[in-house]
């Protein structure tokens, strides 16, 4: 077992720079304060452009709290970039292409220490130079606090796309970070040896011989067959059974099992992430990625993804409710920036991860990443027990839920059970998600009293689904972990979809239209509404492993992953 202390919270910022000098750091969401465990992008600048080599240099500086790095694994921040042409009417944003992939490439830096309390990170750029892994270089736990990073920007890339106007002194870029946590290459199991014979039971074991976990030992290709009654595992109470009475498929070698290294988002989309990706939508993808109507100057539920005009299930992404016009992009806020966000569909949360580069993990990566290489104990949630201790009050920070709120009792794990929060302070007292990383503790040593799983995701079990590929049908066993290049679909009536074929719900029959279909996706882990515990907060529960669900749920969410580069 591996357990390191967590960050008690996800923070992203996102800091604008413009070229040739630095402008003032804009914060999309609230300013780092020195009792936040955050995330903070700060200080960017463009410097040394290239006409001959087509390349600028992003420098900024860039700095998070309860880093770590052990034999085990270690955190470390995704950080990409977007540029916007102010020539255009309305702007629009497009993805940077960095240079060169490799570790620390030529022309890259590092950076300066600047309080941190390793001697360096790593750059890490991936073969699709759509971002950086920036990652610390030693073993050891803390801040990590690095000034001066530098990437180098391929414009050319940009410019073979069509935009001739780079660097012409209208272009301005976005620096923006997400905490990851790398879970290692290994072996692991699946399934925790009950029969699976119930909706809310584990069941990659339903009609095998043997009820045994089953291992996974490499990326090769699976089987699985019915040996008796039954499916050839328990496929899922909410979805259809595709896969029937002795019926074999097999899982390619090409879908992602687990067994090799990626990285997963330490925590799950907050508010402040979700609001930071719809301001860098066109007006009309932001329409398709909200639940109400946002395409008119005056917007009567403001409320955007709940399609209300008040707060509801604790979800407070808002429009303001005028002066929003018609054809420039609305500029969205939050009130609870730091908080998991709920009523994601399905193209909602594609869409996000192919606009950062990302990909949606598999039902094998989450158990991975819930109960790493240990043997699995019966009906476990994602901390490696059956302990269920319910957060059931919010303790408000100094401006209520302002990011350093904590809940109550101190020994809670978990946010499930359809609890209306009380308060002390000022919190919002209703049912729904609570702020990532709000039960991580600076003093705790183990899992089960931070409810994280083994190597350090949070909340991987409770308060928001954990949204998932199946292998339960033939749409999600097409997916071969492709990951997104920051492009969404333009296709009229279809703008705003993710766009990689092998992901869940990608159109075949008109590709421009992207992924719009719910197929082959499922979740995991349970929600803040579970109430049939502890299975449906189990790490092997599967009754929604293959679930299509088309609407907006308050309690759907999730995060991204990204297969380790090298």
């Amino acid at each position: 077992m591996s357990f390191s202390v967590m960050t008690h919270r996800k923070q992203k910022f996102l800091t604008r720079l413009v070229w040739p000098v630095c402008l003032i750091l804009l914060f999309l969401l609230h300013p780092p304060a020195a009792y936040a465990n955050n995330l903070t992008i700060s200080n960017v600048r463009l410097l040394n452009q290239s006409d001959t080599g087509d390349t600028i240099v992003i420098e900024f500086d860039i700095s998070w709290s309860n880093s770590w790095n052990d034999s085990t694994n270690h955190d470390g921040a995704w950080v990409f970039f977007k540029f916007k042409n102010t020539n255009t009417s309305p702007a629009t944003f497009g993805h940077i292409e960095l240079k060169t992939a490799g570790t620390n490439p030529s022309g890259f830096s590092q950076g300066s220490l600047g309080g941190s309390q390793y001697s360096s990170i790593d750059l890490v750029v991936p073969d699709d130079k759509k971002g950086v892994l920036i990652i610390p270089n030693q073993f050891g736990s803390g801040s990590i606090n690095q000034t001066d990073v530098q990437v180098v920007w391929d414009y050319a890339h940009e410019s073979a796309l069509g935009d001739s106007t780079i660097s012409d002194g209208s272009t301005y870029a976005d620096a923006i970070g997400i905490e990851m946590v790398y879970i290692p290459e290994g072996g692991f199991f699946v399934g925790d040896g009950t029969d699976g014979s119930a909706a809310s039971s584990a069941a990659f074991e339903y009609g095998r011989d043997s009820s045994l976990p089953i291992p996974i030992n490499s990326e090769n290709g699976l089987s699985f067959t019915d040996d008796t009654a039954g499916a050839p595992y328990y496929n899922s109470s909410g979805g259809s059974l595709e896969f029937t009475d002795g019926y074999t498929f097999n899982v390619s070698s090409s879908y992602p099992k687990g067994f090799r290294a990626f990285y997963l988002m330490k925590y799950e989309i907050t508010e402040g992430q979700y609001v930071a990706f719809l301001n860098h939508l066109t007006r009309t993808a932001q329409n398709t990625r909200t639940a109400a109507d946002v395409s008119t100057d005056t917007i009567t539920n403001y409320y955007v993804m709940t399609n209300k005009s008040t707060m509801t299930n604790r979800n407070s992404i808002q429009a303001p409710s005028s002066g929003n016009g018609t054809l420039s992009p609305i500029t969205f806020l939050t009130d609870r920036s730091d908080r998991a966000t709920g009523y994601l569909g399905l193209g909602d949360m594609l869409a996000y991860l192919d606009w950062a580069a990302l990909r949606p993990m598999t039902e094998l990566e989450y158990e991975k990443a819930a109960r790493g290489p240990v043997y699995p104990v019966n009906n476990e949630a994602a901390w490696g027990t059956t302990l269920l201790v319910q957060a059931t009050s919010v303790s408000g920070g100094l401006g209520g839920e302002d990011g350093t709120e904590t809940v109550l009792p101190a020994t809670a794990h978990v946010n499930y059970n359809n609890i209306t929060f009380t308060c002390t302070g000022t919190c919002d007292t209703q049912t729904g998600p609570l702020r990532a990383g709000i039960f991580a503790k600076s003093t705790s040593t183990n899992r089960e009293e931070t409810g994280a799983g083994y190597y350090g995701n949070m909340e991987l079990s409770g308060n928001i689904l954990e949204v998932i590929v199946t292998i339960g049908n033939s749409h999600g066993l097409k997916f071969t972990g492709s990951h997104g290049d920051g492009t969404l679909t333009t296709a009229s009536g279809f703008t705003g979809n993710a766009t990689n074929s092998d992901w869940p719900g990608f159109d075949e029959a008109n590709t421009s239209r992207g992924c719009r279909y719910a197929s082959g996706m499922g979740a995991r882990g349970g929600d803040w509404k579970s109430n049939a515990a502890p299975q449906e907060l189990s790490t092997s529960n599967r009754s929604n492993a293959s679930a299509t669900v088309t609407s907006r749920l308050s309690y759907g969410g999730g995060r991204g992953a990204r297969t380790a580069p090298f």
